[in-house]
Formats: C-alpha cells, sequence, structure tokens
C-alpha cells in the first residue's frame, strides 16, 4: 500500500514540475485548451461551485467533500488522462460544462469529445470518429437518465462507465463512487433572475423574450417542458438518425457550442436547425424572438471567480480535513486514498509556482506533501491517534505557514500578468 501511495505522489509531483519549454506548459490544465488559446483568460478564473447545501447554509456532508476531492483528481482515471492530469473537473469544472476542453485528434471542436476513443482507452474505441458535446452536470439530479442517449438509467452506473470504460481507470471503490455521485447530486443550477420556479419568464425578460415563449411553448414545450427544468426524460431522433437524450436550456448561454455535437455554433444554428426539421416556417421575427427566449432562460446570474492562491489553500485545508473521518473510523485504506487524492491538489498548487527564485514556496508544498504521506503511514501502521494528532498538527502548520506562499503568489502563475506573459 504505502508503494502504491508513493508512486501515485510521484505522478503529481512529476505533473507539477513539467517538462515543457514554457510556463504555462507546465499548468496542466493548459494540455486540454485548443492552440492558439488564451491561456491566462482561460486558466485566471472558473465557474463558481454552487452547492445546494452550502448555499442553505447547511454544512458539507463527508461524502460530498470526498466526491469534491475525488472529481477534481486525475487519479482515478487511467493510462493517459491521468498521465497528463486530466480529471472529471477538466471537463465539467465547477459542475459545469468546459467549452474550451480540446484533444488534437479526439475532440474536433473545442467543448467536444470522443468518449470511445483509442487515446483514453484502446479497448473501448468503437472505430468511429464521433465527438459529443460536453454536459453541464449542474442539476445533474433531475436529469436522468445520462449519457448522451440517454443509456444509463442510474446516475452511479453512468459514472462508473465513464472513469472505467471512456478513461480507463481502474474500478473506483464503492465508497468514491457514493462519495461522486453525492457531489454531483449537490450540483445547482445557477440563479436566473429572468425564470420563476415553474419555469414561466418573470417581468425581468425582455417584451421579446415574452413573444418569443409564446412560440416555445407552441413548438418545442413538449420535449423541453420549462416545469421540468426544460427537459422531458426521454430521448429523441432530431433529424441526427440517433437518438438523442432531450438536454436542459438552462444555463445555455456558457455552454455553446450546441446540440449533442457541437454542431450549432449559436442559438441561431439551433433555430434554423429545427426550423427546418419540423417545416416551421419562421419568420425572422419569430426567429429573434426566440433567440431572446432562449437567451433569457439561459442566463448564468452567477459570474465566474478568480482562482486565486487564497481560494486553493482554502480548499486544500478543508480537503486534507476528509482525513479525519477515516481516522476517527480506524480505516487506513480510506484515509491512504484521501491523502493520495490530496497531494494532487498540492501538486497543482506547485504548477503555479515556476520560476526558480519560487523554489522556498517549492520546498515548503513539497514538505507539506511528505508530510500528509507521514499521516497516511501512522494509519497503515495502525496508530491513528498520532495519525489524528498529526493531521491536526498538519493543517495548523498550513495556517501559520502560507504566508510564505502569500509572499511569493504575486509573481507566481496565480497572477493573470504574469500568467498571459509567461512564453
Amino acid at each position: 500500500m504505502a508503494a502504491r501511495r508513493h508512486s501515485l505522489a510521484a505522478v503529481a509531483l512529476s505533473l507539477a514540475l513539467g517538462s515543457g519549454a514554457s510556463a504555462q506548459s507546465q499548468l496542466s490544465d493548459s494540455r486540454w485548451l485548443p492552440p492558439g488559446s488564451d491561456i491566462a483568460s482561460s486558466l485566471s478564473s472558473e465557474p463558481r461551485e454552487i452547492l445546494r447545501v452550502t448555499e442553505a447554509g447547511g454544512i458539507e456532508p463527508f461524502l460530498v467533500g470526498l466526491g469534491r476531492l475525488a472529481f477534481r483528481s486525475p487519479l482515478l482515471l487511467g493510462g493517459e488522462a491521468r498521465r497528463l492530469g486530466l480529471s472529471c473537473n477538466t471537463c465539467h469544472t465547477g459542475g459545469g460544462a468546459n467549452t474550451s476542453f480540446f484533444v488534437a485528434g479526439v475532440s474536433d471542436l473545442p467543448g467536444n469529445v470522443d468518449g470511445a476513443h483509442s487515446f483514453f482507452n484502446l479497448k473501448a474505441d468503437d472505430g468511429r470518429n464521433r465527438s459529443i458535446n460536453i454536459p453541464d452536470l449542474r442539476g445533474v439530479r433531475w436529469r436522468g437518465p445520462y449519457g448522451h442517449d440517454g443509456r444509463f438509467w442510474s446516475l452511479r452506473e453512468f459514472t462508473r462507465d465513464v472513469i472505467v470504460t471512456e478513461f480507463a481507470g481502474d474500478d473506483p471503490p464503492a465508497v468514491i463512487l457514493d462519495a461522486l455521485v453525492a457531489y454531483q447530486n449537490e450540483l445547482d443550477q445557477p440563479t436566473n433572475p429572468n425564470l420563476a420556479p415553474n419555469g414561466a419568464l418573470t417581468d425581468r425578460a425582455s417584451e421579446a423574450a415574452h413573444r418569443g415563449e409564446t412560440l416555445f411553448r407552441r413548438d418545442c414545450a413538449a420535449c423541453h417542458i420549462p416545469s421540468a427544468g426544460f427537459v422531458d426524460r426521454l430521448n429523441h431522433d432530431v433529424g441526427t438518425g440517433e437518438r438523442i437524450d432531450t438536454p436542459t436550456l438552462l444555463g445555455l448561454s456558457v455552454t455553446a457550442p450546441y446540440l449533442h455535437d457541437g454542431g450549432a455554433a449559436d442559438l441561431g444554428a439551433v433555430i434554423d436547425h429545427f426550423d427546418k426539421l419540423l417545416g416551421l416556417g419562421y419568420g425572422a421575427d419569430d426567429k429573434q424572438a426566440l433567440t431572446a427566449y432562449l437567451d433569457a432562460v439561459g442566463a448564468v446570474a452567477e459570474p465566474d471567480v478568480p482562482v486565486t492562491l487564497d481560494r486553493d489553500l482554502v480548499r486544500l485545508r478543508a480537503l486534507a480535513g476528509l482525513a479525519m473521518t477515516p481516522l476517527q473510523d480506524e480505516d487506513p485504506a480510506l484515509t491512504d486514498l484521501i491523502v493520495e487524492l490530496t497531494r494532487f491538489e498540492i501538486g497543482r498548487i506547485f504548477e503555479r509556482f515556476h520560476r526558480n527564485d519560487h523554489q522556498p514556496a517549492q520546498r515548503l508544498l513539497i514538505r507539506w506533501s511528505r508530510a500528509l504521506g507521514d499521516i497516511a503511514t501512522l494509519a497503515h501502521d495502525r496508530k491513528f491517534a498520532a495519525a489524528r494528532v498529526a493531521l491536526a498538527g498538519w493543517q495548523t502548520m498550513l495556517d501559520e505557514e502560507r504566508s510564505k506562499l502569500d509572499g511569493a503568489a504575486g509573481t507566481s502563475l496565480y497572477n493573470p500578468d504574469v500568467l498571459a506573459k509567461a512564453g
């Protein structure tokens, strides 16, 4: 167990240390952007994660926190995905859809990925080039069945298939699958002041949007049911020769391109497609009104949040603290797994301190990582009381030493200006 733990930690540190020619290439998430991307813009902010339990003022349950940790870690996936630092969160950042995700030869457009491709799993290759648009997972608890064609009735079954079949990962422990499902079920849809709870437009929406609502309820609402989150939980052939699960329209303002294959670059193209397919005979005014309606339905009031050292350290402290539960339960295996996944989070922070004069910060992060590994070793040796004391001490150490990182953050890749200039 200890040998496996240290080998996986080495993966995290090797990703953090990087071997590319530029500082940007050392950020693992930059590997999943199309050529010519504005890396500074893409990696300086991210969608705000919205969890219904904390939004309601509750305390995040252990399984939800464990699910977030697993969701963010490439160590759950296999082969090429793990080597290159791909995690569930890479494609579904903060639970949303990463519309910039791109892998040459696997993606035909940014935001698309072929989930049955030999690049990730040779055994799962279906012999077809078929990229699927990455879905938004916010509100996924209401969206079954799952998969682009709705072939999975269980979110747990679908999640396991993504890990094991699409990305060649090992069969995850039952507690990790439970945690991933618990986390995804907590992901909430961003607020939208244009919509009432029953899916009707409020007075905040424009006059054009209200005209579009009348057309939508006549022509589209049988499948995209407003009162049901704009889904019908069925699949349909919408002119592609393949039955596709009905997607929600909530949040669509930040999920272009559209349709299951990303074949519609904008909402106008979506309307044109269905106008032709169904023979609706829309005029220019109708299309304008429908576009205004879809813009209102798909609006997202929650702004992206900046990627900062402070947010990453707060998250790191909370994720490391998850190990206290298995330590109290005297469960060395789960303690070991949480430590493995958390050390990768340290590697993510390490990536941002890329300069030679950041060596003190780098050494500090390596020391934090090794100290976590020592806690897992204590648990492996069944010295649980000592391990609990060590974990509390580790959190205190982070609180006391974080200022040493704060001083270097201004010249690190946490600074958007530095990130923009890094070549």
